[in-house]
């Protein structure tokens, strides 16, 4: 991976202060990624920038070297920040030089250190500097990069003995042979520009081929690659930050069958595209999920697909439209608060021929990216990831989506044919690579795994031997929830992965869903829940219904990073890949749409119900199918969630695990939320009946498939918000701050009808002045 330097600490990230001790493992450049332009020439003065934890340093500078010349020194400053990183730049000067090198000098009160391609060091060292060679500017990376003067061209192709450029640039002729720089062949040519095609072209075996990293690919004409400018968008959101990993939901979604059927936006193509999901942000805003998480985008044989097919390393399908609309989609997500987290396919690739394959020519020894024969999986041949050089490619490609895209995680797919595959050694070391990555230089992005079984290790650390992904599949919890909500099993297991708090994998190291893609594909041979529960059409019974959102419910409430599949919010029935979902069932289903709503806004906004929080199980009654656990945040809020998976209402008594009062912030049966109406609702008696290790219980009315929510009020008292024993005028400022709120669980909505109006300012004008010692 050309140019890329980072400190080798395995420590995460985290704030930093003057200390006169630099943070190594915050420091980071990535050569092509840190220079504006990407490929500087001769003419012109650049600029460099580097990244350190956020307030690490007192000053820094880097140092410039040109040969028979005094070493130059140009400050740096701060010009930005990313999450928990600061961006330093300052700029340089090398026109009318064949060649110059430079490292970064970074103080932190007296501790002075030095950043190199090899990475930091306590003395500055000439053999770690960065080179930027004017003359055969093998700076440049791999791929089409534009320059001020044209496009230069990079590939990788050991084994030819030549290689051209051709494209529409050169009417495809052999004007602009290559030149050979190690491995690969280059050529700066000033006739190119941003939107033209090209191929390179082998003129030994008389091969044509794509860009392996070029950014757009048009299947539907020869396969020629497009060159595009990743800097020419103008982002407007700013830098962005992702939310807390704790208080993550995530949203999939294909973006490719997300738009047009009965959409009040309007209608748009088959695969609808990324423009189309950029006029529909506003939905998933509404909704209150604050993670995209989208289907593969990488391009695919044909317009309609999965993604699970892919025929390149790092060019967007064009079917769904252009790097740079795929950059404005991601703004927009941005604008509103919504983090980006891409599905990657570096697993295998499309079975069919493609230009990856025999890239240099007939024989093995041209096939360099793929062992003779491919090492296979079960869904295509896989890259040979035992080339250091393909792993460098890969990375690249991930680095483009990270600092070109602003993509802001991976659910990196399959690891089984990854670490249980062909290349096991290889690819787990491409893995360990990325997550590397992350952890020193993107430590607020997510990396998922999809892997099965709850095996700790792909979240342990590497430092530990691990493969250190952020979170991983939760195999025992969708087993568990799949096993109760269709099969009517026992929902015991789902209350104990639910509430988890022991080993390696929980908290933050599991993904929890019920349903996804691949539980909704009809190509696997799956439907979505709600048809699997109810076969008849419209599929929208009371169990179909209730058992659906109570399997949801408890999924976001549980500890754990929860995800949900788009259309869930409006009971959909569609498959996903081939089949659009509905946006008439947002009108049909409106309570629907308002419980997923209502809930996740509690989910992201409430510390207690934090991946981070704690959990208990503290009530399992196996004959009816009944628990409840709590959620807590020390010296914060508790709620308690209460699940019926039996097919009968129940009268139920449960402990209570705090004194004090006691409301029902949401029941999933309320007619407002497409139920049946029935079940306890409001302010709860609480009686001084011991019932689960607890001095105190309540009687709750349960109806079949329902889940209640239930939220310990602050304070002693009615009137009460901030809990210092008398109703006063701090409770007068609180109910003023959330008048006109709607939702659950606010503190001022003291009649429980989620929503703060003038009946709760009559009610706790009544109760003023009162002490909750009387």
């Amino acid at each position: 991976m050309t140019g890329l330097v980072v400190s080798m600490s395995t420590l995460s990230a985290s704030a930093a202060e003057p200390d006169h001790r630099i943070e190594w493992r915050g420091v980071s450049h990535i050569g092509a990624h840190d220079r504006l332009p990407t490929v500087p020439l001769r003419t012109e003065p650049f600029r460099v920038r580097f990244q350190t934890l956020d307030n690490d340093l007192t000053a820094a500078s880097v140092r410039q070297f040109v040969a028979g010349a005094a070493t130059r020194m140009f400050e740096a400053a701060v010009v930005d920040h990313r999450g928990p990183y600061a961006i330093w730049e300052a700029e340089l000067d090398g026109r009318d030089v064949d060649q110059l090198q430079y490292d970064i000098e970074m103080v932190d009160g007296n501790d002075v250190d030095y950043l190199g391609p090899d990475g930091p060091s306590d003395d500055a060292d000439p053999a770690n500097r960065f080179t930027l060679d004017f003359v055969t500017l093998s700076h440049a990376p791999l791929g089409a990069t534009p320059t001020s003067d044209g496009v230069v061209f990079r590939v990788w192709a050991p084994n030819a003995p030549s290689a051209y450029v051709r494209g529409s640039f050169n009417n495809w002729s052999l004007t602009n042979p290559m030149t050979r720089l190690g491995e690969d062949f280059i050529a700066l040519v000033p006739e190119a520009n941003a939107g033209d095609a090209y191929r390179f072209y082998f003129d030994a075996t008389n091969t044509w081929k794509s860009d392996p990293l070029g950014r757009r690919i048009l299947t539907s004409s020869s396969n020629n690659s497009v060159v595009v400018d990743p800097s020419a968008y103008v982002w407007t959101s700013g830098t962005f930050t992702p939310p807390p990993k704790k208080a993550m939901v995530c949203y999939e979604l294909h973006i490719g069958t997300f738009a047009g059927l009965n959409d009040p936006f309007g209608s748009a193509p088959t695969p609808s595209r990324f423009v189309d999901l950029t006029a529909r942000v506003d939905h998933l805003a509404e909704l209150g999920v604050n993670v995209a998480y989208l289907n593969p985008v990488i391009e695919w044989p044909g317009a309609s697909s999965g993604g699970y097919n892919p025929l390149s390393i790092a060019a967007i399908e064009a079917a769904m439209g252009t790097p740079e609309e795929f950059q404005e989609m991601v703004d927009a997500l941005h604008a509103r608060g919504i983090a980006v987290v891409l599905d990657v396919v570096y697993n295998h690739f499309d079975s069919r021929n493609h230009d990856l394959s025999n890239f240099t020519g007939p024989t093995a020894a041209d096939n360099i990216f793929f062992d003779s024969p491919p090492a296979s999986t079960p869904w295509g041949p896989q890259l040979d990831l035992d080339r250091d050089r393909v792993r460098e490619i890969v990375m690249e490609a991930i680095l483009m989506l990270f600092e070109e895209y602003r993509i802001d995680g991976l659910r990196v797919d399959a690891l089984s044919a990854f670490s249980w595959g062909p290349q096991p050694d290889a690819s787990n070391e491409l893995m360990r690579t990325l997550n590397d990555l992350v952890k020193r230089r993107y430590s607020d992005k997510l990396i998922i795994a999809e892997v099965f079984g709850d095996d700790p290790w792909f979240t342990r650390s590497t430092s530990d031997g691990g493969l250190g992904f952020h979170t991983q599949y939760h195999t025992a919890y969708k087993d568990a929830v799949r096993g109760a909500t269709l099969a009517g099993i026992s929902a015991r297991p789902v209350a104990e992965a639910a509430a988890k708090m022991s080993g390696e994998l929980q908290g933050l190291r599991v993904f929890n869903y019920f349903e996804l893609h691949d539980d909704a594909w009809p190509l696997n041979g799956n439907q979505r829940a709600v048809v699997a529960l109810d076969s008849t059409a419209p599929h929208d019974s009371p169990l179909a219904v209730g058992r659906t959102k109570l399997a949801h419910a408890v999924t976001l409430l549980a500890r754990g990073v929860p995800a949900i599949l788009h259309g869930s919010e409006w009971l959909e029935d569609n498959g996903w890949q081939y089949f659009k979902i509905d946006w008439s069932h947002k009108t049909t289903y409106r309570g629907v749409f308002d419980f997923y709503r209502d809930l996740i806004h509690l989910r992201s906004s409430r510390p207690a119900l934090f991946t981070t929080g704690s959990a208990d199980a503290y009530h399992i009654n196996d004959a009816r199918n009944i628990f409840a656990f709590e959620r807590w945040e020390d010296g914060g809020e508790s709620f308690v969630v209460v699940a019926n998976f039996s097919g009968q209402s129940r009268e139920h008594r449960i402990g209570l695990p705090r004194d004090g009062r006691w409301r029902v912030a949401m029941n999933s049966d309320e007619t407002r939320y497409f139920g049946g109406g029935d079940g306890s609702t409001g302010m709860l008696t609480v009686d001084a009946i011991a019932q689960d290790g607890f001095a105190q219980s309540t009687s709750l009315t349960i109806p079949s498939a329902t889940l209640l929510l239930l939220w310990h009020e602050p304070g002693r008292c009615t009137g009460d918000f901030n809990g210092d024993d008398i109703v006063n005028l701090g409770d007068l400022a609180l109910i003023l701050s959330q008048f006109g709120e709607t939702g659950p669980a606010i503190a001022a909505d003291m009649d429980a009808d989620n929503d703060v109006d003038l009946g709760d300012l009559g009610a706790f004008l009544a109760v003023f002045g009162e002490s909750c010692a009387n």
